[in-house]
């Protein structure tokens, strides 16, 4: 949390000196004729300059909610998807249960590697290099498998094999899913229109005389589009700090009952077929 807050910090502040230091740079470029009484121009030229600086900052506004509204689509997707595969993983791992025999224990062994693997393994390396990892996978694929060969011989066997690969598929869509989210990440899609429209909005200010007053609405300006683009880019890479998705359902499996079951032995599994 106190990282987060610091992120947010230097966001806020870094937009208000990109602020300020466009307003500086555009007076020094295009030095005002005078420093009357802030009206030393032409009344056309001052309507032009505020007609301009509320097109692009409208402009500019949109774009910005464009970018926040895709970019938290794409993180609640990664918190929705999150949920669903830990629910899959645990209707799963009681399905096979369920079911019995000796391919039981080898189902729901996988499935507790494959959820502790998710967490420990997978999430750090969706941070650093965006992607999935293969051990997570091998533990996937042993407990598909052993799905798989699972031969039913009554309705109710049939219904629970049936149900146990419609959710072993579901995971692995939702994997696929996040793995596509992870590598399609490119912060600087959104960071080079964002910085290049707060320049833009910045410019027109020039004409007006730097008092107290334009300083502290050029600052909550410049404080607010920080605010703004903090959520973007934390919202852009769901796997990394400062807004990190955390693997919170998996880690809630492994801290109840898929991780504090004990593995069922044959005989516990009496009466079942594999």
């Amino acid at each position: 949390l106190l990282f987060t807050i610091v992120v947010l910090l230097l966001w806020m502040v870094g937009g208000i000196l990109l602020i300020f230091g466009t307003y500086h740079l555009a007076r020094r470029v295009l030095p005002p004729k005078d420093e009357g009484n802030g009206h030393h121009y032409p009344e056309s030229i001052r309507d032009l300059a505020s007609a301009t600086g509320f097109r692009i900052g409208a402009f500019y506004g949109i774009l910005l909610a464009l970018l926040f509204a895709q970019e938290l689509q794409g993180y609640q997707n990664i918190r929705e998807g999150l949920a669903r595969e830990a629910a899959a993983v645990s209707q799963t791992y009681f399905d096979a249960g369920r079911y019995g025999g000796p391919s039981a224990p080898v189902i729901r062994e996988a499935l507790k590697a494959y959820a502790r693997a998710v967490v420990e393994v997978e999430w750090p390396l969706l941070s650093t290099e965006q992607q999935l990892s293969p051990e997570t996978w091998n533990d996937f694929n042993r407990a598909m498998d052993a799905v798989e060969r699972l031969d039913a011989h009554t309705p109710a066997e049939t219904a629970l094999r049936a149900r146990m690969l419609t959710n072993m598929g579901e995971m692995a869509n939702l994997r696929n899913l996040r793995l596509q989210h992870a590598a399609e990440s490119h912060r600087w899609l959104f960071l080079v229109p964002s910085l290049a429209g707060m320049f833009l909005v910045t410019i027109p200010f020039f004409i007006y005389t730097p008092r107290r007053e334009t300083w502290v609405m050029l600052g909550c300006y410049g404080a607010f589009a920080g605010l703004v683009l903090f959520f973007i880019d934390g919202f852009s890479n769901p796997f990394d700090q400062p807004l990190q998705v955390s693997p919170a359902p998996f880690e809630r499996l492994l801290e109840g009952h898929v991780g504090s079951a004990p593995t069922m032995t044959d005989g516990m599994l009496a009466g079942g077929n594999g």
